[in-house]
């Protein structure tokens, strides 16, 4: 495949333009290398209007970040689906993602695989793309994907995504904070020609309490420990964590506060 010229324009909002070779510049500006395994969240919408053809221009971002990690990396994207949740049969090669344009693009790309986690999947290519298949029963257990990517020490990225992603939870499920709770799905497994039954053990929310995430603190959060490295494309932005740094700031902050990280309803209000 050709490699696209540094100078073509890939989106532009507000006057504001996004080349290929600015993009990857700005990968390598967060701290992404050679051999990197990476977990990329994304709201492409955020970086404005395109300017190829669809179908190409979410290819420009999957060769930006391969150009990027080569060929020792590995490539991670969410293809969340929550039908099962619905009672649904989650199909592995052929249910779509909830979670963005990119992720749907690249899981059906050639040689890309994906779990069978069947609430939270994940699509994956490059090096060490097999090592992440087997995950456990439950979604956010130290043998789930995020549990892997912490053993790893992997970086999570956000291309013009919010910061929030779902590591965190990961890490709540791990803190045993007390405003979730583990509740038990259930249902059916497609892959290729195999079905089975199976379940998976999801860290939910209690909704008859304080429990919503506050996006603003998470923001402050990353940005005050140091642990996110970010580069400002007009309005949008592209940045990274190290897994390791997250849990390890995040953690403390945890255990000085379990609910720290939640929107609070002032007392006195209705």
């Amino acid at each position: 495949m050709k490699k696209m010229d540094r100078e073509t324009v890939l989106a532009e909002r507000r006057g504001r333009k996004l080349t290929y070779g600015e993009y990857v510049d700005a990968l390598r500006a967060v701290g992404l290398q050679a051999g990197d395994t990476i977990c990329v969240h994304s709201d492409l919408p955020q970086f404005g209007r395109t300017r190829i053809a669809r179908g190409a221009y979410e290819q420009a971002f999957v060769e930006g970040l391969l150009e990027v990690i080569g060929t020792e990396g590995t490539l991670i994207m969410p293809t969340f689906s929550y039908s099962f949740c619905k009672g649904e049969v989650f199909d592995v090669q052929n249910t779509k993602s909830d979670v963005g344009c990119l992720t749907e693009h690249f899981r059906k790309l050639p040689g890309v695989i994906r779990t069978a986690e069947p609430i939270f999947s994940f699509a994956l290519s490059g090096k060490n793309a097999e090592r992440y298949l087997a995950i456990g029963e439950s979604c956010f257990s130290r043998d789930s994907m995020y549990g892997k990517l912490l053993d790893d020490d992997a970086k999570i990225v956000f291309l013009g995504s919010h910061m929030g992603a779902t590591f965190n939870h990961y890490v709540e499920a791990q803190m045993e904070v007390p405003y979730r709770f583990m509740k038990r799905f259930s249902g059916i497994v497609r892959n290729n020609d195999e079905q089975y039954e199976t379940y998976r053990d999801f860290f939910v929310r209690y909704l008859d309490r304080d429990s919503m995430p506050d996006a603003d603190k998470l923001d402050k959060f990353y940005i005050e420990t140091g642990i996110i490295h970010m580069e400002y494309i007009g309005e949008a932005t592209i940045s990274s964590i190290r897994c390791v740094r997250w849990f390890e700031e995040a953690e403390k902050k945890y255990r000085q506060d379990p609910t720290y990280f939640l929107i609070k309803e002032k007392k006195g209000e209705p």
